[in-house]
């Protein structure tokens, strides 16, 4: 150490984890300007288009990191820029955590970091799970900080790290609350509390934007995500869960977690937020499925806990050291096959074929994607040409439904993008190219209806029964500046009405009534009676109103 504080640290063992980090953020440029991108990168690139305190979807870090980015470098190179320099910030904190060894242990830490699927994977890939990581590693590394000197500044510092979990990914929260769950004793010192206010009062601005847009992330991730319960999801999550850690080394990173519980707090808190996440998250399966990069932060402590555990000695099997440098050979294996062009191994970067068939059909015609946000998103970036994304009840909400871009394709010719169970009207055409099988129609006139909310006030009686006569009544609201005329040109919509037997049980009639010409603004409220028919759920009450373009479900009712 003393050779590093007099300037000869190059000469002081500490050349080779300088090299290693250089090599790991070399290889992830080159990868992540090789790779095809994943369609939620994509999506997080629009997120980039404006940059705010939130997003539908998840908090704003990422948005930030592509945004810097593709201020640097252009094309997947620059969206994916960011993601790479926080990567390496990540495997300085790991350093940091780990003791910052050298030499042998420096190599052995560098090969335990390149055994674990996620940070090969999140050190050049552009998600909120990156930026995550990061996060994740700062908190700890200031908590570290705390415990040996709780004063005001590292209190500070400590605040600023909860709020920067936050602001990567909501899944942050946890981190911080099984972190405090293993340390009981935050809880009598001062200078914890000033930790918490200060990370409540940088997060405030994301809070604000929460509630003056709704709460949108809120419910979607409380209430929006369930699904009916089924086995497969349980199942999924826990095979998903012990090949995402490399099972090669499970004979030694259980153990070393294991034996954490009992040893000092950094540790301890290893222990707790690990077994709390995968806890939390198998919990979540009884209310559809988990993916498996929920848990990515627990990377950390599993390659910290094992390098604690091959230092003390509790690690002496020769086995160790052969299936690191083995899983080390299989992810070069697959960076290469990820970066071949056109032959990568996922199928989600499978694009470049659809994208260009589509791109040649359409000309400048903008497009409109029924229900694919992530579609929508690959064919902006790859094709630079306009592209919005279409949402009903058949599937969730986006960040497309909280912008309001579609105003510009009011009037104007699109080409809507079906699903394949469309029951598209003539004359409608095809495209078949790789996995897509997509249903195109070219309409003229499209009226935008995203915001002339229908209201449904009262429906009398309650809760219908097939046969019966029930008298509607609603309202409806043009919130846009120009005039819209639902029946108009090559799309027409109309208003269905909508009821749900259960989750994900959606079920919707058309109604006749027509509003005709709606102008700038104006508001409505109508009555309208209606025999229920013989497929409504019996005792139902009606969900509400939406519009219905061209036999598609009902888009979600604005409100």
């Amino acid at each position: 150490m003393q050779a590093a504080a007099n300037g000869s640290w190059l000469q002081a063992g500490y050349r080779m984890p300088l090299l290693a980090g250089l090599l790991f953020m070399l290889v992830n440029l080159l990868q992540a300007a090789l790779t095809p991108l994943d369609p939620d990168e994509a999506y997080y690139w629009f997120y980039a288009d404006r940059l705010q305190w939130g997003y539908y979807d998840h908090p704003p870090a990422i948005a930030l990191l592509i945004k810097l980015g593709i201020s640097v470098f252009p094309a997947t190179l620059g969206l994916r820029f960011g993601s790479v320099m926080a990567s390496g910030l990540c495997l300085w904190l790991l350093w940091q955590l780990a003791g910052r060894p050298v030499g042998r242990p420096a190599a052995l830490l560098a090969l335990l970091v390149a055994a674990m699927p996620f940070l090969e994977l999140y050190g050049f890939i552009a998600t909120p799970d990156g930026p995550l990581l990061l996060a994740t590693a700062f908190f700890w590394w200031v908590y570290a900080r705390f415990l040996q000197r709780p004063g005001a500044g590292q209190a500070l510092l400590l605040g600023a790290s909860m709020a920067l979990l936050l602001y990567s990914k909501y899944h942050g929260l946890l981190v911080i609350l099984f972190t405090v769950f293993s340390n009981l004793q935050l809880w009598r010192m001062p200078a914890f509390y000033l930790a918490g206010v200060s990370g409540v009062l940088l997060f405030m601005p994301h809070l604000y934007w929460q509630y003056a847009n709704d709460f949108p992330s809120f419910r979607y991730h409380l209430v929006g995500r369930d699904d009916p319960y089924e086995l497969k999801h349980t199942l999924n999550y826990l095979v998903n869960q012990l090949s995402m850690f490399n099972p090669l080394l499970l004979p030694w990173w259980a153990p070393a977690l294991w034996r954490s519980r009992r040893q000092e707090p950094l540790a301890r808190a290893f222990f707790t937020t690990a077994l709390g996440f995968w806890l939390f998250f198998l919990w979540s399966t009884l209310k559809g499925h988990a993916e498996p990069q929920w848990t990515a932060v627990l990377s950390i402590p599993l390659v910290l806990l094992s390098f604690q555990s091959w230092q003390s000695g509790s690690i002496r099997s020769p086995w160790f050291g052969r299936l690191l440098v083995l899983s080390l050979l299989l992810f070069v294996l697959l960076r290469v096959a990820l970066a071949i062009p056109g032959k990568a191994p996922l199928r989600q970067m499978k694009n470049e074929d659809w994208i260009a068939a589509l791109s040649a059909y359409a000309g400048d015609t903008p497009l409109l994607f029924e229900n694919s946000y992530r579609d929508a998103s690959l064919y902006r970036f790859y094709a630079g040409k306009a592209a919005w994304n279409m949402t009903n009840v058949l599937y969730r909400p986006s960040q497309y439904d909280l912008w309001e871009g579609e105003k510009a394709l009011h009037n104007r010719s699109v080409i809507v993008v079906g699903q394949r169970g469309w029951p598209c009207p003539a004359p409608c055409d095809t495209l078949q190219t790789g996995r897509l099988f997509k249903q195109l129609l070219r309409a003229d006139s499209f009226q935008v209806l995203t915001r002339v909310a229908v209201k449904l006030t009262a429906c009398e009686p309650p809760l219908p029964q097939p046969g019966d006569t029930v008298r509607l009544h609603f309202s409806i609201h043009n919130q846009y500046p120009f005039a819209v005329n639902p029946a108009a040109g090559g799309l027409p919509a109309q208003l269905a009405l909508l009821a749900s037997s259960g989750l994900e049980q959606w079920h919707y009639w058309p109604l006749s009534y027509k509003p005709g010409l709606l102008a700038a603004g104006e508001q409505r409220s109508l009555h309208w009676q209606w025999v229920v028919p013989p497929d409504y759920p019996p005792g139902t009450p009606p969900f509400g109103l939406g519009w219905q373009y061209a036999g598609m479900p009902p888009a979600w009712p604005a409100q």
